[in-house]
Protein backbone atom coordinates (compact mmCIF):
# COMPACT_ATOMS: atom_id res chain seq x y z
CA UNK A 1 0.00 0.00 0.00
CA UNK A 2 1.50 3.25 -1.09
CA UNK A 3 1.95 6.12 1.54
CA UNK A 4 -0.37 8.13 0.09
CA UNK A 5 -3.43 5.95 1.62
CA UNK A 6 -1.67 5.02 4.92
CA UNK A 7 -3.22 7.54 6.98
CA UNK A 8 -6.41 6.26 5.88
CA UNK A 9 -5.94 2.97 7.19
CA UNK A 10 -6.32 4.67 10.94
CA UNK A 11 -9.73 5.78 10.64
CA UNK A 12 -10.41 2.11 11.44
CA UNK A 13 -14.50 1.45 11.24
CA UNK A 14 -14.92 5.27 9.90
CA UNK A 15 -13.26 3.68 6.24
CA UNK A 16 -15.41 0.91 5.58
CA UNK A 17 -14.68 0.38 1.78
CA UNK A 18 -11.03 -0.61 0.39
CA UNK A 19 -12.15 1.44 -3.32
CA UNK A 20 -11.52 4.83 -0.71
CA UNK A 21 -7.91 3.14 0.32
CA UNK A 22 -7.02 1.68 -3.61
CA UNK A 23 -5.66 3.77 -6.03
CA UNK A 24 -7.63 2.44 -8.46
CA UNK A 25 -10.68 0.13 -9.14
CA UNK A 26 -11.33 -3.09 -11.72
CA UNK A 27 -14.58 -3.37 -12.56
CA UNK A 28 -16.21 -6.38 -11.72
CA UNK A 29 -17.38 -9.53 -13.62
CA UNK A 30 -20.89 -8.24 -14.94
CA UNK A 31 -22.61 -11.57 -13.06
CA UNK A 32 -20.76 -10.60 -9.59
CA UNK A 33 -21.62 -7.95 -6.90
CA UNK A 34 -17.92 -8.07 -6.09
CA UNK A 35 -15.25 -5.99 -7.14
CA UNK A 36 -11.46 -6.28 -6.59
CA UNK A 37 -9.29 -3.54 -6.29
CA UNK A 38 -5.69 -3.12 -7.93
CA UNK A 39 -4.42 -4.83 -4.46
CA UNK A 40 -6.31 -7.46 -4.78
CA UNK A 41 -8.34 -7.24 -2.14
CA UNK A 42 -12.42 -8.21 -2.86
CA UNK A 43 -14.94 -6.06 -1.55
CA UNK A 44 -18.81 -7.32 -1.48
CA UNK A 45 -20.98 -4.24 -1.37
CA UNK A 46 -23.73 -6.53 0.63
CA UNK A 47 -21.19 -6.66 3.43
CA UNK A 48 -20.02 -3.04 3.37
CA UNK A 49 -21.35 -0.38 6.08
CA UNK A 50 -21.75 2.46 3.50
CA UNK A 51 -25.18 2.09 1.54
CA UNK A 52 -25.10 3.14 -1.74
CA UNK A 53 -27.50 6.08 -1.56
CA UNK A 54 -28.79 8.01 -4.16
CA UNK A 55 -28.51 12.16 -2.43
CA UNK A 56 -26.04 11.38 -0.34
CA UNK A 57 -21.57 11.12 -1.01
CA UNK A 58 -19.12 10.17 1.38
CA UNK A 59 -16.01 12.42 2.49
CA UNK A 60 -12.92 11.35 4.48
CA UNK A 61 -10.63 13.30 5.91
CA UNK A 62 -6.66 12.34 7.40
CA UNK A 63 -3.94 14.77 8.06
CA UNK A 64 -0.41 13.31 8.59
CA UNK A 65 1.80 15.91 9.40
CA UNK A 66 1.75 18.41 6.55
CA UNK A 67 0.05 16.49 4.04
CA UNK A 68 -4.12 16.14 4.03
CA UNK A 69 -6.29 13.17 2.16
CA UNK A 70 -9.39 13.62 0.87
CA UNK A 71 -11.50 11.04 -0.35
CA UNK A 72 -14.88 11.76 -2.01
CA UNK A 73 -17.14 8.45 -3.21
CA UNK A 74 -20.85 9.29 -4.62
CA UNK A 75 -23.24 7.69 -6.35
CA UNK A 76 -23.34 8.91 -9.85
CA UNK A 77 -26.86 9.38 -9.98
CA UNK A 78 -26.15 12.08 -7.38
CA UNK A 79 -23.49 13.19 -10.03
CA UNK A 80 -24.42 12.81 -13.56
CA UNK A 81 -28.03 12.05 -13.03
CA UNK A 82 -28.00 8.63 -14.28
CA UNK A 83 -26.18 5.10 -13.29
CA UNK A 84 -26.85 3.37 -16.75
CA UNK A 85 -24.42 3.31 -19.42
CA UNK A 86 -24.39 6.52 -21.14
CA UNK A 87 -26.97 6.62 -24.12
CA UNK A 88 -26.71 10.56 -25.47
CA UNK A 89 -24.54 13.16 -26.25
CA UNK A 90 -26.44 15.08 -23.20
CA UNK A 91 -24.98 12.06 -20.99
CA UNK A 92 -21.61 11.96 -22.37
CA UNK A 93 -21.66 15.81 -21.86
CA UNK A 94 -22.93 15.31 -18.21
CA UNK A 95 -19.78 12.65 -17.19
CA UNK A 96 -17.27 14.68 -19.14
CA UNK A 97 -18.31 18.08 -17.10
CA UNK A 98 -18.72 15.91 -13.89
CA UNK A 99 -14.89 14.71 -14.12
CA UNK A 100 -13.83 18.33 -14.55
CA UNK A 101 -15.64 19.68 -11.75
CA UNK A 102 -14.17 17.08 -9.61
CA UNK A 103 -10.79 17.81 -10.67
CA UNK A 104 -11.36 21.39 -10.04
CA UNK A 105 -10.97 20.55 -6.52
CA UNK A 106 -14.51 21.15 -5.20
CA UNK A 107 -13.19 21.17 -1.60
CA UNK A 108 -11.54 24.34 0.50
CA UNK A 109 -10.40 25.23 3.99
CA UNK A 110 -9.66 27.43 6.53
CA UNK A 111 -6.73 29.94 4.63
CA UNK A 112 -4.96 30.43 8.04
CA UNK A 113 -3.90 26.43 7.70
CA UNK A 114 -2.23 27.05 4.18
CA UNK A 115 -3.83 24.15 2.72
CA UNK A 116 -3.00 23.98 -1.53
CA UNK A 117 -3.95 20.60 -3.57
CA UNK A 118 -1.23 19.22 -4.86
CA UNK A 119 -2.69 16.07 -6.35
CA UNK A 120 -6.00 15.00 -7.52
CA UNK A 121 -7.26 11.28 -9.52
CA UNK A 122 -11.21 11.04 -10.51
CA UNK A 123 -11.53 7.72 -11.48
CA UNK A 124 -14.95 7.48 -14.23
CA UNK A 125 -17.27 5.07 -13.55
CA UNK A 126 -18.28 4.70 -16.89
CA UNK A 127 -15.52 3.86 -18.52
CA UNK A 128 -14.93 0.42 -19.42
CA UNK A 129 -19.07 0.07 -20.45
CA UNK A 130 -20.33 -2.98 -18.86
CA UNK A 131 -24.13 -2.72 -17.59
CA UNK A 132 -23.79 -2.27 -13.53
CA UNK A 133 -26.68 -1.65 -11.66
CA UNK A 134 -24.43 0.76 -9.26
CA UNK A 135 -21.50 3.65 -10.38
CA UNK A 136 -20.00 5.45 -7.62
CA UNK A 137 -17.28 8.17 -8.39
CA UNK A 138 -14.53 8.31 -6.67
CA UNK A 139 -12.37 11.38 -6.24
CA UNK A 140 -8.88 11.48 -3.68
CA UNK A 141 -7.51 14.67 -2.97
CA UNK A 142 -3.98 15.03 -1.34
CA UNK A 143 -3.15 19.11 -0.11
CA UNK A 144 -0.03 20.33 1.71
CA UNK A 145 -0.40 22.24 4.40
CA UNK A 146 1.71 24.81 5.51
CA UNK A 147 -0.01 25.32 9.00
CA UNK A 148 -1.61 21.83 9.77
CA UNK A 149 -2.24 22.68 13.34
CA UNK A 150 -4.64 25.65 12.48
CA UNK A 151 -6.96 23.49 10.23
CA UNK A 152 -10.09 24.20 11.57
CA UNK A 153 -12.82 23.90 8.67
CA UNK A 154 -14.48 23.04 5.60
CA UNK A 155 -15.99 24.56 2.66
CA UNK A 156 -17.73 21.88 0.57
CA UNK A 157 -19.78 25.29 -1.23
CA UNK A 158 -18.62 24.54 -4.88
CA UNK A 159 -19.23 20.31 -4.59
CA UNK A 160 -22.95 21.09 -3.92
CA UNK A 161 -23.10 23.91 -6.82
CA UNK A 162 -21.76 21.71 -8.93
CA UNK A 163 -23.94 18.81 -8.05
CA UNK A 164 -27.79 20.11 -7.59
CA UNK A 165 -28.39 16.43 -7.27
CA UNK A 166 -26.09 16.18 -4.19
CA UNK A 167 -28.21 16.61 -1.27
CA UNK A 168 -26.23 15.41 1.81
CA UNK A 169 -21.98 15.21 2.45
CA UNK A 170 -21.18 12.92 5.33
CA UNK A 171 -17.76 13.97 6.48
CA UNK A 172 -15.68 12.01 8.64
CA UNK A 173 -12.06 13.14 9.71
CA UNK A 174 -9.24 12.05 11.73
CA UNK A 175 -6.74 15.01 12.92
CA UNK A 176 -4.07 14.95 14.64
CA UNK A 177 -6.36 16.06 17.75
CA UNK A 178 -8.83 13.43 17.58
CA UNK A 179 -11.99 12.36 14.81
CA UNK A 180 -15.38 12.91 14.56
CA UNK A 181 -18.47 13.15 12.05
CA UNK A 182 -20.57 15.69 10.70
CA UNK A 183 -23.17 15.78 8.00
CA UNK A 184 -23.04 18.75 5.20
CA UNK A 185 -25.92 19.94 3.13
CA UNK A 186 -26.63 22.50 0.53
CA UNK A 187 -27.75 25.09 3.24
CA UNK A 188 -25.54 24.06 5.66
CA UNK A 189 -22.44 23.38 3.16
CA UNK A 190 -19.69 24.36 5.91
CA UNK A 191 -18.44 22.32 8.88
CA UNK A 192 -15.98 23.15 11.91
CA UNK A 193 -13.31 20.55 12.40
CA UNK A 194 -12.54 19.18 16.13
CA UNK A 195 -9.21 18.96 16.92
Amino acid sequence: MTRLFMPLLTLGCLLTTSSVLANTTKPAPANSSKHTTAKGHSHDPAHSHKAHVHGKALLTLALDKQQLEAALEAPAESITGFEHAPRTADHQQRILMALVNLKQKPLQFNTEAGCKATDTKVDNPFAGGGHQEHRDFDARYRFECATPGKLRSLDASALFRAFPRLKTLNVEYLLPGGQGSTTLTPARPRAELRQ
